[in-house]
C-alpha cells in the first residue's frame, strides 16, 4: 500500500458532498445569527475572516455591561485577529460596540468594556476554500441593527478539490437576506 490513495467509490463522493453541505450550512447559519444578534441587541454585529486556530474562546463571566447585556456571549479573546481574504481559516463574530468593523478585545482598554464574541468557526476541513471573489467581503461583513448588510450585496464561494463546478455560492443581499446555491459547471 502506498502513502496517499484517492477514493473513487460512491461513499467518497457522499463524504465530500456532505462536507460541502455542512460547511455551507454553517456559514449561512452564522450569517443569519449575526443578523439576528444585530436586530436583537440594537448594535452592529460583524464577522471577520480570522485564523481561529490560535483562538481560545471560553464562556464569559455572568456580569455583562452596556447595551449588549442580557445575552450570553462566548467571551473576548485577545489571541484572535482578523485576516484578509482567508475565510477558510475560520471566522469570528462579535458585537461591534465601537462600530469600526474591527474586532477589539478591549474597547477603551477597560476590562469590563469589551466587544463580546457571539460566534466562532474553526478552520474548514478537506482543503476547501472560502473566498469572496469579487472582493465584496475581503475581511469583514457587518449587519446593522435593522438587519441590513452594511457592506451591501455580495457573495462568498466555497470550493473543494473538484473545482468551481461543484462549489457553493453564499449570497448576502444589502437587505441582509442570506441564500446559498450550487454553482454550475460553467462557473458562478
Amino acid at each position: 500500500v502506498t502513502g496517499v490513495q484517492t477514493c473513487a467509490l460512491p461513499i467518497c463522493d457522499f463524504i465530500v458532498e456532505k462536507r460541502m453541505r455542512d460547511q455551507t450550512n454553517q456559514l449561512v447559519m452564522h450569517l443569519k445569527l449575526a443578523k439576528a444578534e444585530a436586530i436583537r441587541t440594537g448594535e452592529r454585529v460583524s464577522i471577520c475572516a480570522a485564523n481561529t486556530s490560535s483562538c481560545v474562546v471560553t464562556p464569559c463571566p455572568t456580569k455583562q455591561t452596556g447595551p449588549s447585556s442580557g445575552h450570553n456571549p462566548l467571551c473576548k479573546d485577545t489571541e484572535c485577529t482578523c485576516a484578509a481574504g482567508n475565510w477558510e481559516l475560520g471566522w469570528l463574530g462579535w458585537i461591534d460596540l465601537d462600530g469600526n468593523g474591527t474586532y477589539d478585545p478591549t474597547v477603551n482598554m477597560d476590562e469590563d468594556d469589551y466587544e463580546p464574541v457571539v460566534l466562532f468557526e474553526s478552520p474548514l476541513t478537506g482543503g476547501n476554500t472560502l473566498r469572496s471573489p469579487s472582493g465584496d467581503f475581503p475581511t469583514t461583513i457587518s449587519f446593522a441593527p435593522n438587519g441590513a448588510s452594511l457592506n451591501g450585496s455580495g457573495e462568498f464561494v466555497l470550493c473543494d478539490s473538484r473545482g468551481l463546478g461543484s462549489g457553493r455560492v453564499i449570497g448576502v443581499r444589502a437587505t441582509g437576506r442570506v441564500r446559498a446555491v450550487a454553482t454550475n459547471a460553467g462557473g458562478v
